[in-house]
């Protein structure tokens, strides 16, 4: 199940652009059974697609640390949506991209 999916333009040389649809999908619930494992179907699946030009990433409640064993069979090629939008970040360079801290006012 996708979680969301999200149109956008990627700039080419030229004046000529192309419309992509980045596909998001969630983990706990969605794409991890019950016991927070992928399935070989997903797997193969997944990366399957991916192969074929899909662009797909997850986004997540979890932490970087705890994404990266379930992830690591995963051909992922955009970086992820972590901690309920926190941060993003790159799998394969393990390294913030992003990252959005609560400041209390007082």
């Amino acid at each position: 199940m996708i979680y969301f999916s999200l149109r956008y333009f990627i700039l080419q040389k030229g004046t000529q652009s192309i419309l992509k649809t980045l596909f998001v999908s969630d983990l706990d619930g969605t794409l991890l059974d019950k016991r927070a494992i992928l399935s070989d179907y997903s797997i193969k699946m997944i990366n399957s697609l991916i192969e074929q030009g899909m662009c797909f990433t997850v986004a997540t409640a979890r932490s970087p640390w705890s994404v990266q064993k379930i992830l690591a069979p995963l051909r992922l090629n955009y970086p992820c949506v972590l901690m309920n939008g926190v941060c993003v970040y790159d799998l394969k360079k393990q390294k913030f991209l992003k990252q959005k801290a609560l400041i209390p006012k007082y």
